[in-house]
């Protein structure tokens, strides 16, 4: 398909199957899904994140800014999981006769359904702010801190699809292996929905000073390395394809994939949606997806994983300059 074809976003969305992960037994279901992976088994093709090395980069880009980029990407990834399916998902799309995820599961106890995201921004609150935290333990304690942070996570809207399942939903930082350590924090909200391109601004919220501080310093030198190699590869970007995506397969430790993209389609306005050959796998859903000379803007809407088919991957809609 040529680049040139402008498409209608609408009828994209019967391009895959969404890839959130659910669960009905909790960790211990995640972890079997995994061994029983029918779509990667063994899971080859994904990067352990604990054991990420610059070798692991495909040999024409052993660039040490790409290697930084990776990293950092690593860093700020998170798994997401939500514990509460809305009444307010549709049956389906806008407009449309695509079934729209887990409006059939609405109702249904003990389901968790599991994804990924990236940090986008983090803020701090002081007492000088005079703000309470929101979260759960602070609004039933007669003295709420006022010393706390929000970290602001893009994943996809088929995994969190508003403000009622953000509040019953938790990120995980730093979960890189799977026996490995990691730091929960509690969703609280944020009306950031978009159901055709598939993103959601999901805000978490912590007490974690010395966390917060980290993941600012993270999410500043990601800006800065992302644009950097934006720029280098800028020229070269109909040959250099490199598509890398970090995500949590089946709600798993974090890992890497690199592969290339392969057909980009042009909604309109600096608007498009991508396939591409890096693996993903139920629970990739959200994930960032990083493209050479393609992403490297500082706005949130950059492209996340939301579906897969039979051949390929795909993307959401995200802008691009």
């Amino acid at each position: 398909m040529s680049s040139l074809i402008k498409y209608n976003a609408r009828d994209l969305l019967a391009l895959g199957t969404h890839e959130a992960e659910v669960s009905y037994g909790g960790e211990a279901d995640l972890l079997k899904n995994f061994k029983k992976c029918k779509k990667n088994p063994h899971h080859k093709n994904f990067i352990p994140a604990g054991e990420f090395q610059k070798a692991h980069l495909p040999e024409r880009y052993h660039d040490d800014d790409i290697f930084d980029l990776t990293n950092t990407l690593i860093d700020l990834t998170v798994r997401v999981t939500a514990k509460f399916t809305s009444t307010e998902r549709p049956e389906y799309f806008p407009d449309t006769t695509v079934r729209y995820p887990f409006f059939n599961n609405i109702g249904e106890k003990h389901l968790w359904r599991t994804g990924t995201g990236r940090i986008w921004d983090v803020r701090k609150m002081s007492q000088e702010d005079a703000v309470d935290c929101p979260c759960s333990r602070c609004q039933a304690s007669l003295e709420p801190v006022r010393e706390w942070g929000q970290v602001n996570v893009i994943t996809a809207t088929h995994v969190i699809f508003n403000v009622d399942e953000a509040r019953q939903s938790f990120c995980r930082i730093d979960y890189n292996t799977d026996n490995g350590s990691y730091i929960e924090i509690e969703g609280w909200g944020r009306d950031g929905s978009d159901i055709i391109e598939d993103r959601y601004l999901l805000t978490c919220v912590t007490h974690d000073i010395i966390l917060l501080d980290r993941l600012r310093k993270s999410v500043d030198h990601y800006n800065d390395i992302c644009y950097k190699v934006y720029k280098k590869y800028l020229p070269t970007k109909e040959q250099d394809r490199l598509t890398i995506v970090v995500s949590h397969p089946h709600g798993c430790g974090k890992r890497v994939s690199f592969g290339d993209w392969k057909e980009r389609f042009f909604v309109g306005h600096g608007t498009t949606k991508y396939s591409y050959s890096s693996a993903t796998c139920p629970g990739s859903s959200g994930a960032p997806i990083y493209m050479l000379g393609r992403s490297g803007w500082r706005w949130m809407y950059y492209h996340v994983h939301s579906c897969a088919n039979e051949s390929v991957n795909v993307s959401g809609l995200g802008w691009e300059h």
